[in-house]
């Protein structure tokens, strides 16, 4: 059997286990594909003899992925792909009979006691408890169970889809300044410009950091003697693309706001009305300038379900992140180009400076 544990492809992954395989899949297809959730989701089991089929719900798409235990993994199933397939959707959901996931549904079936004690070390957060033929729950799990835990019965499958509908975590959110460019105009690094008081791209950082769970510096290959987190640039000469592929190499299942190191006017409240818009079923939440009606994808949040359109990016060979948007569900938050604008030029810092003064 393929050894698959889904929090390696997604950030919001469930396993269905304890049951029947037949039924956690009646069940699994029951809730997500007429239930009218609002979130997208895959699911993946293990190969039982039937052929994988595509169903379509109302707002929502659920992709079976049925796996052979015999395949060729290097060829067939390789991470890439996997986290191609799963990136478009919300969320990833196991049969926990065979894999693993950050979270579990535990069903209680009599004829499964034995089956799910020996997966007993699965369940380290067990999210609810689905009863089938008993309404006791098996006599080792009380040990591994937290308080609290929602029950259903076999008939509620209704109340319990209400119940899964509300679990929805978005992915948690990181900051990314990006430090590597050229600054050619500039004849110097714009990043070590000093800005109210401080480098422009430590200010940066500074802003981001409010709003983030961890924030780092998107740098050129030997900057790495900074004392604050850094990502070294794996796609060289390729700008903001080239910077949000690493970061989302190195964090998968993360969303990233972005911003250039070259914006002295930087607004926390403008971060936090982008932040507090952010819809993160979206492929990007990003600031549109007021003046220009322009999309800015450097003053933006890009979701982890954005990464099939930087690739797609990549290997057309346009690298023009204003048009990876294009491609993209966008949620645009307008704000005032006074917030948005940058230095380029030593003109343009002794123009922002003097109009500060």
């Amino acid at each position: 059997m393929l050894d698959f544990n889904a929090t390696d492809y997604h950030s919001n992954s469930w396993s269905f286990i304890g049951a029947d395989c037949s039924i956690i899949k009646d069940w699994v297809l029951d809730c997500v594909k007429g239930k009218n959730l609002d979130f997208s989701s895959a699911y993946i089991d293990a190969f039982h003899g039937d052929k994988g089929s595509l169903h379509s719900g109302l707002n929502t798409e659920v992709l079976m992925y049925e796996v052979k235990g015999e395949m060729d993994t290097s060829s067939k199933l390789n991470p890439l792909a996997l986290r191609t397939a799963f990136n478009a959707q919300d969320c990833l959901l196991v049969n926990g009979n065979h894999y693993h996931a950050a979270n579990q549904i535990v069903f209680i079936q009599e004829k499964k006691y034995k089956s799910l004690k020996k997966k007993v070390g699965r369940l380290n957060n067990v999210k609810a408890i689905v009863f089938l033929d008993q309404e006791e729950l098996h006599d080792y799990l009380p040990e591994v169970l937290k308080k609290n835990i929602p029950t259903f019965k076999r008939d509620e499958i209704d109340a319990f889809a209400k119940w899964f509908a509300q679990q929805y975590q978005a992915p948690e959110l990181y900051g990314l300044v990006l430090n590597g460019g050229k600054s050619s105009r500039m004849g110097s690094p714009k990043g070590e410009m000093k800005i109210h008081g401080e480098a422009m791209w430590r200010f940066a950082y500074h802003q981001l950091s409010e709003f983030t769970e961890q924030t780092f510096l998107s740098v050129k290959n030997g900057l790495d003697t900074l004392d604050v987190p850094v990502i070294k640039d794996q796609f060289l000469e390729m700008g903001g693309l080239g910077a949000l592929l690493t970061a989302f190499q190195h964090h998968p299942n993360k969303a990233f706001l972005i911003v250039a190191n070259d914006n002295p006017a930087l607004s926390k409240k403008t971060l936090e009305q982008l932040v507090a818009c952010r819809e993160p079923k979206a492929g990007a939440t990003c600031a549109v300038n007021t003046s220009s009606n322009r999309k800015e994808p450097l003053y933006a949040i890009w979701e982890p379900k954005s990464r099939i359109a930087l690739m797609n990016a990549l290997f057309s060979g346009n690298y023009k992140l204003s048009e990876v948007l294009e491609n993209l569900e966008v949620n645009e938050v307008a704000v005032d180009d006074k917030y948005l604008a940058n230095i380029n030029t030593p003109e343009d810092l002794k123009d922002y400076k003097s109009q500060q003064s």
